[in-house]
């Protein structure tokens, strides 16, 4: 079930999410107008390895196992973000994530995804840090 966001009920969310937390009130704003709240199921799958890749997911509420033939299955919650590889080269998933209970997902499409960049430069940057984290704990 997707629904765009209402700023009252986001904003505070929106603040908790590591990914957010440098943004001014008007960047969340924007950042409110380019996000789909959705509800999803326990073992519901939102990206598959290999796959084409066109959402960027912030995980709000729930837990999720990220599996993928590279590299050990890891279990992250609220905060997390997965999806921008595919997003930021246009290249398939590298990872497969699969909801381990219920929760709620923050999505974007790709073009939304690629607004939230020019919109917050800073997003950019801590997103870089993140992926820099990742790169060096797989020893790639």
């Amino acid at each position: 079930m997707l629904r765009k966001i209402k700023t009252s009920e986001s904003i505070e969310a929106l603040k908790k999410v590591p990914l957010f937390t440098g943004c001014s009130p008007s960047e969340l704003d924007q950042i409110l107008g380019l996000t789909t709240k959705s509800t999803v199921k326990a073992g519901q799958v939102l990206c598959r390895e290999g796959n084409v890749g066109r959402e960027f997911f912030v995980l709000v509420d729930g837990t999720t196992q990220v599996t993928s033939a590279s590299g050990p299955d890891v279990e992250v919650g609220p905060g997390a973000f997965f999806g921008e590889l595919a997003l930021l080269n246009d290249g398939p998933r590298s990872k497969t994530v699969t909801m381990l209970t219920d929760g709620q997902v923050l999505v974007m499409t790709g073009a939304e995804f690629r607004e939230l960049l020019r919109v917050s430069p800073e997003i950019s940057l801590f997103m870089l840090g993140v992926l820099a984290d990742r790169i060096r704990a797989t020893g790639d």
